[in-house]
């Protein structure tokens, strides 16, 4: 079922290029090239959607937005899931293809000024693309090494804490948002996240107890009946709860 999900959540986008595109068709192979680059390149300055999936529970952002599907609750939700967050991820970077094809159909730009659009076109989406990258904290990476008993020195104590700093929400989550991402932390990051502040906390590196205490505000506010989800709006999940569970009753409060 994922499959055919994730199938028809491309073929929607790519239909819409398709009719975006077709009265270009066969006659200005210059001008798809550009308005696909140009297309892709209004995206990639804030991508409108993006999603993540984890465990089965799947967030899928359309503009600031989430929309939960958990793949345990039911078969419409398991073929939502994967769909949703394939059209939102993969469809957005063709939402412009039609008022820009319209543009360039009025303005019918010719001979040099087509290949120069087409040209820039590509060269926008490259430089974009570098620029709004980032590189993403490796969370899951630093906690399995904590628990493989290899502490960082002082010095990558204090790198880690900065990065974690930036990505500290204002209502105490800890974890990557926006980009192609969901627009809500998810629950495995913020543990991950919780788990490291709470040994840093505990060498008594600078900063690291006061995020952790509004990280574990935070991750009271997301229990629910039965345990934790991984996205508000699905099921608990026995593992997630496991572990935020250890880290409250290890909480100073």
């Amino acid at each position: 079922m994922n499959a055919v999900a994730i199938l028809l959540g491309l073929a929607l986008p790519i239909a819409w290029a398709w009719a975006s595109l077709r009265p270009l068709a066969g006659a200005d192979a210059v001008g798809i090239v550009a308005l696909l680059a140009a297309s892709a390149a209004l995206n990639s300055f804030w991508p409108l959607g993006g999603g993540m999936a984890v465990d089965g529970a799947f967030a899928s952002r359309f503009g600031p937005r989430d929309y939960v599907f958990d793949a345990r609750r039911s078969v419409r939700e398991r073929f939502l899931g994967p769909f949703t967050m394939t059209l939102s991820s993969f469809g957005c970077f063709f939402l412009g293809l039609a008022p820009l094809g319209l543009a360039w159909r009025l303005a019918q730009p010719s001979g040099l000024a087509r290949e120069l659009f087409a040209v820039g076109a590509l060269l926008v989406l490259v430089v974009v693309g570098l620029a709004r990258h980032k590189s993403e904290a490796p969370l899951w990476r630093w906690r399995e090494e904590l628990e493989a008993g290899v502490l960082p020195d002082a010095a990558g104590w204090k790198k880690r804490l900065e990065a974690l700093a930036r990505i500290a929400r204002l209502d105490g989550s800890l974890g990557h948002v926006g980009g192609v991402g969901a627009a809500t932390v998810g629950l495995h990051e913020h543990l991950d996240a919780l788990e490291i502040l709470q040994q840093a906390a505990q060498g008594g590196v600078a900063g690291a107890s006061e995020l952790l205490e509004k990280g574990l505000k935070h991750l009271e506010s997301r229990r629910v009946a039965g345990g934790f989800p991984v996205y508000p709006g699905c099921e608990p999940r026995t593992a997630f709860t496991e572990r935020a569970e250890r880290l409250l009753r290890r909480s100073p409060g």
